[in-house]
């Protein structure tokens, strides 16, 4: 019986180690935070940043094509802003910029190149009317995103 509670408890010992690597592993694979604004510090009103379009409508797209359209970011303010991190509200949508352009400096106005593959999931999901956004992280520590939508009518022909 001895030799049973040993065995029992070094399995005990082994998947504790594993699970504690586990966390570990998934805790350190975690992406950065985006800055926020300090106690202190109230948001601002508005971004350093102005992307055009706000709100953009891709018209049709017809299924198994894929819609393209650029957004513009520009600093209206008078210091650098960092852009951070690009994403998306969808797997089916691309947000890329050049990597030289993710520091704007003032009055500097940057592209990013937006596309839209409503066959990426393989199913009907993505048909009909669909809205989906584009998230743009800044180290604007009271605009730490920014958002730019779109929309579109998808179509199986």
């Amino acid at each position: 019986m001895n030799n049973k509670n040993t065995v029992l408890i070094f399995l005990a010992v082994i998947l504790l180690v594993i699970a504690g690597a586990a966390v570990y592993n998934y805790q350190t694979a975690l992406p950065e935070p985006l800055p926020v604004a300090q106690n202190n510090q109230q948001p601002s009103a508005a971004s350093s940043l102005v992307v055009e379009p706000q709100d953009y409508n891709l018209g049709t797209v017809i299924y198994g094509e894929i819609g393209k359209y650029t957004l513009q970011v520009k600093n209206v303010s008078d210091i650098s802003v960092k852009i951070l991190r690009l994403s998306t509200s969808c797997g089916c949508t691309k947000a890329v910029m050049d990597e030289k352009d993710k520091e704007v400096a003032p009055g500097q106005v940057v592209k990013i190149e937006v596309t839209f593959d409503p066959a990426v999931h393989k199913d009907d999901t993505d048909v009909g009317e669909i809205k989906r956004v584009v998230y743009i992280g800044t180290d604007e520590p009271g605009n730490p995103e920014i958002e730019a939508e779109f929309s579109a009518t998808v179509i199986k022909k």
